[in-house]
């Protein structure tokens, strides 16, 4: 799987959707944030990455995708 984000507004007219046909998943914030809880860490809508003291299990990454 890869994952893409992509920007809109002027000169970036329907991107997402020329990403979206091309197989790139546009802006799927939330998959990483699962991923990262899987192992331990928390990850922040700014970029840090910090420890979690709660570990996340697969469930929640099949939660996610449903």
């Amino acid at each position: 799987m890869i994952l893409g984000e992509c920007w809109g507004g002027f000169k970036f007219e329907h991107r997402q959707i020329i990403l979206a046909r091309s197989g790139v998943i546009p802006k799927l914030f939330k998959l990483p944030q699962i991923i990262c809880s899987l192992l331990g860490k928390k990850l922040h809508s700014d970029g840090r990455v910090s420890i979690s003291d709660k570990k996340e299990s697969v469930i929640a990454l099949k939660n996610w995708y449903d």
